[in-house]
């Protein structure tokens, strides 16, 4: 899906930007369970997302692999 389908998709709701720094490892994930999620790199590793987003291709075959 390209990044352009995403606009007004979600217009007046708050949307939660995931990232996958250090935080994450102390960050209660039960915060973002029901939100609305774009996950960056490999936070879909840390709980469901609504969207995953990447500027790393090989992580989208991962992912896959995955199941998610």
């Amino acid at each position: 899906m390209r990044i352009e389908k995403l606009w007004n998709q979600h217009k007046g709701a708050d949307v939660w930007i995931i990232g996958t720094g250090p935080s994450m490892r102390v960050f209660p994930h039960a915060v973002y369970r029901d939100k609305i999620t774009i996950g960056l790199n490999q936070a879909w590793r840390y709980g469901p997302m609504t969207y995953s987003l990447t500027v790393h291709p090989e992580l989208y075959l991962e992912y896959m692999k995955e199941g998610s």
